[in-house]
């Protein structure tokens, strides 16, 4: 993990972010709204946004008011999901290795915190396979992981 601080690289990821910020909106998930960019050597391989299986499961949402609310019980294709399947589709799957995936959660309008200990293990599996390194808004700033510290982190607290 590594905290962004370089100029031009915040630059970059702002960008990257503002696209993802754009791209949750196309989402219709009533939980939270997500968007996702993967890019690599500044060209977009591939973008994703929640997108639902199966209409009457997200309307109401299956997870509001439950207690057991994880990714993982959500019957919707999750944003990564979506943006490594549009990557795939376009013919990118050897350029994944080494890309970049720029996560955003919005609520209300506004960019939220991203938590990687709280991910979805599905899309670890995943971002992992492909070895795409994950940039999340946090606290203190955006932050990057490779995809073995995502994977590790989110396997490693769940037990």
């Amino acid at each position: 993990m590594r905290i962004i601080t370089d100029k031009n690289e915040l630059e970059k990821v702002r960008n990257y972010m503002g696209l993802a910020a754009m791209i949750s909106e196309y989402s219709k998930c009533t939980k939270t709204k997500r968007g996702v960019v993967i890019a690599k050597d500044n060209k977009i391989l591939g973008i994703g946004c929640i997108q639902s299986t199966l209409e009457e499961l997200c309307h109401p949402c299956i997870r509001l008011n439950k207690h057991d609310a994880e990714y993982q019980n959500c019957p919707a294709l999750h944003a990564e999901e979506m943006a490594i399947n549009s990557a795939l589709q376009q013919g990118y799957k050897e350029n994944l290795e080494g890309a970049t995936l720029y996560h955003l959660k919005v609520k209300n309008g506004k960019w939220r915190e991203s938590s990687p200990g709280k991910g979805c293990k599905i899309c670890s599996r995943y971002i992992a396979y492909y070895k795409i390194n994950v940039v999340l808004s946090q606290s203190n700033g955006f932050v990057m992981y490779d995809s073995n510290e995502i994977i590790k982190d989110i396997f490693l607290k769940s037990q």
